[in-house]
């Protein structure tokens, strides 16, 4: 019952519950229990970040809320993350050194937060990785390396990884 799910969320919320307040947010970006509204969802994944909720973390970084969020805001928020060590935003600020998205492009700094990541079982972090293995970005090219990250990926359920390994396969 999505209305009940929210009623308890804020309930939760109210008692100052970080992980409440965030599913509370997820409620309004969704529109589940409650109508859709998506400024609301942003002011409480804002919230539930303040309140040290690494997934808010992470939505404000990644989550598109058709509300202009700063790219510098996006970064603060997804070091902050990092530093709690959670895998996504170790994954997600690695890219973002790769790309030199809302930081700047700096591959060697790239490989120590997506190594962490891995470390995690993050299975688009392996797939990061055997890129970069397999084109040598940030690191020594070494294809045999790369394809036991790939094959990591493919093996913790990343889709995109299963596609490229079933197309290498099928070459062969």
């Amino acid at each position: 019952d999505p209305a009940k799910a929210f009623e308890c969320f804020q309930k939760a919320a109210e008692d100052g519950y970080p992980e409440a307040v965030y599913c509370l947010g997820n409620c309004y970006y969704n529109g589940r229990g409650v109508e859709k509204d998506l400024e609301k969802a942003l002011y409480l994944h804002r919230k539930s970040a303040e309140l040290g909720e690494t997934k808010g973390m992470d939505d404000i970084a990644a989550v598109d809320y058709g509300i202009e969020v700063p790219e510098q805001e996006k970064v603060q928020w997804l070091q902050k993350s990092a530093d709690a060590g959670d895998r996504f935003a170790l994954c997600n600020l690695g890219v973002r050194y790769l790309l030199g998205e809302g930081v700047e492009h700096n591959e060697k700094m790239a490989m120590p937060l997506l190594r962490k990541s891995a470390e995690k079982n993050h299975p688009p972090s392996f797939y990061v990785l055997y890129e970069c293995f397999n084109c040598g970005r940030g690191v020594r090219k070494n294809r045999k390396l790369a394809l036991k990250y790939l094959r990591k990926s493919a093996e913790l359920g990343y889709s995109k990884a299963r596609k490229v390994l079933k197309k290498m396969e099928s070459a062969e």
